[in-house]
Formats: structure tokens, C-alpha cells, sequence
């Protein structure tokens, strides 16, 4: 399952620093320089926590016999493993700090005399609920990962020395794949933090799907398909895939599957009405407040909607 995460994301793996800031910024990232700082915080914190899932792994290996790990040793070892909580703090560390100055950079870039003050309830909850999920993601992975080097061991007959060996190696625990998750989830992180600002922003009405992904960066057609599409800054996006029909709020949008989000280099960007920037100050503050206040009112009723169908109550 980790070939196809190497590969989709192979080239921004391979950039150095100055070129991940230049890519960024001709993709249209805001901050670039910044972004790369907090990919790099990511990254060192999440390969310090496979790091210390791995060491985990191999207290709990030591000594085994491989005949009997499957049945003996691998349920306990899977039920103690609590990284899906440590990687969930460090996602929503990271995401809360960068959010913070990435929202207020775009909405500057739309008004430049307003500011980020607070999270809306839907990106505070989208903090929380994404950073848990990618927590669980990572962790499944790892047991995956062990589960298959573990069968594999078996099937030739190696040894317990020859697991760890392998764990060791693994890309599942290695700082290539703590770094293609922060790349990935940073990016994710910006689009999340200007759909954020484009609800904040008085000024905005609609919002235009852009195709930035190079030739060699092999695009998906149905993306390139959408360049310039316009809707509503309140409503979805329509993506026509091969396996599927989908809506998105924006490119990489968590409710996408992994097909559409992973190596994508699409962005969104706000359509500006030129007669709210005339407001004044005062009215443009009052109009975001406003904005703010609405969306916490919808994602209230969509919560409710969506805890009463999960108990089945009509």
C-alpha cells in the first residue's frame, strides 16, 4: 500500500528546501516560505513518533519466538499501541498554528485591512476530527505494515532477527514517509485555511477551481477539466472521476478519497465583488462577524442532521 504514496508524491520528496518554496509559490500557495518551515516541524515530529512506535514494536518483538507472535504476542502489542493519540496532538499542534497565520494571510490577500480573529466551528472541528482520523490512518498503517513483514516472515521461514531487520527498513516507519504526510497534509492544510478565509471574507461570493499541476506531475484529466469552473463560495465543487462522481469544497477536500486528493495540485481561489471593498471598515468587520456566525449556524443543523441519521432518528 506505501508504493503508491512514494510514487504520487516522488517529486516534491526530491526538492530541496528553495525549490519546495518555488514550487509552492508558482502553484500559488500563499507563504511559501513559511509552509516549507511548518512541513519540516511536521515532518521531524511525526518521524519521531514512528520512531517511537517502531522502538515499541521491538521491545514487544525481542526475544519471540515467530511461531508464536501471531497468536501471543501481536494482539497485545496492537491493543497497547497508542500512537494514533500522540500523532493527533501533533497534527492538531501544527494545523491550529499554521491555520492561524495562513487564514489571516488570505484574507489579507482578499481585503488587506482585515484580519483572522477566530476559527469558525467548522474549521475548529475540522482541526480536531481530521488530526483523530489521520491519527488512526497512520497507526493502521504501521499494523499493516507489521502484519505483512510479520506474514512474509513466516511464509519463508525467517527469523524474529529478520522481523526487526525488516521493521527497521520499512518505509512505514521512516522519515520518507513522515515527510510525504507533512508535505501532503500542510498543502491540505492550505486549502482548508483559504476556503476558511473566503467564508470570512465579505467581499467574496464566489470562488473558481484552477488547475495548476505541471505535465510531468501526470495531472488527472477531470481535474484539468474543471480549470475555471466558478460556484457559489458556499457551494461544492463537482468532480467527474473515473470511479466516480464527488463533491468538494475544494481541491484535497477531506471528503475526497485518497485518489483525488494525494499528488493533486489543483487550487481555489476567491472571486472578488469590488463594491464591498467600497464599504467601510466597520461595515466589512460587522459583514465578517456576520459570515462567521451564519456557517456556525448551518454546520450546527448539518452536525445535528448527520448525529441524528448516524442513531437512525428521522
Amino acid at each position: 500500500m506505501f508504493e503508491c504514496v512514494i510514487e504520487a508524491i516522488d517529486v516534491l520528496l526530491k526538492a530541496a528546501d528553495d525549490d519546495l518554496i518555488d514550487k509552492l509559490k508558482s502553484e500559488g500557495y500563499i507563504n511559501p516560505a513559511e509552509s516549507v518551515e511548518n512541513i519540516n516541524t511536521l515532518e521531524d515530529r511525526l518521524a519521531e513518533a514512528l520512531n517511537d512506535q517502531l522502538d515499541y514494536y521491538m521491545q514487544g518483538l525481542e526475544g519471540a519466538e515467530l511461531e508464536n507472535v501471531l497468536e501471543n504476542v501481536l494482539p497485545a502489542l496492537l491493543a497497547g499501541d497508542l500512537t494514533n493519540q500522540e500523532i493527533a496532538d501533533i497534527f492538531k499542534d501544527v494545523f491550529d498554528g499554521a491555520m492561524r497565520s495562513l487564514i489571516d494571510a488570505y484574507i489579507k490577500d482578499i481585503d488587506k485591512d482585515l484580519a483572522f480573529s477566530m476559527f469558525s466551528n467548522r474549521a475548529s472541528d475540522w482541526i480536531d476530527s481530521w488530526s483523530e482520523e489521520l491519527g488512526q490512518i497512520m497507526k493502521l498503517g504501521s499494523h499493516n505494515e507489521l502484519q505483512r513483514i510479520l506474514d512474509n516472515a513466516l511464509d519463508e521461514g525467517e527469523s524474529i532477527q529478520t522481523v526487526m531487520e525488516r521493521l527497521t527498513d520499512s518505509y512505514g516507519f521512516s522519515r520518507t514517509r513522515a515527510r510525504a504526510t507533512a508535505i501532503t497534509e500542510m498543502l491540505t492544510a492550505h486549502s482548508y485555511s483559504k476556503q476558511e478565509a473566503i467564508l470570512q471574507s465579505p467581499a467574496v461570493d464566489r470562488k473558481e477551481w484552477k488547475h495548476t499541476g505541471e505535465h510531468k506531475n501526470k495531472p488527472r484529466p477531470h481535474h484539468q477539466a474543471l480549470d475555471g469552473t466558478i460556484v457559489d463560495k458556499n457551494e461544492p465543487f463537482v468532480i467527474s472521476a473515473p470511479n466516480g462522481t464527488y463533491e468538494a469544497m475544494f481541491p484535497r477536500d477531506t471528503a475526497l478519497p485518497a485518489s483525488e486528493r494525494v499528488n493533486c495540485h489543483c487550487i481555489h481561489r476567491a472571486i472578488v465583488n469590488e463594491d464591498i471593498l467600497g464599504l467601510s471598515l466597520a461595515d466589512r468587520r460587522a459583514l465578517q462577524q456576520e459570515a462567521i456566525d451564519k456557517d456556525n449556524f448551518v454546520w450546527e443543523v448539518e452536525l445535528n442532521a448527520s448525529n441524528r441519521a448516524a442513531a437512525g432518528i428521522e
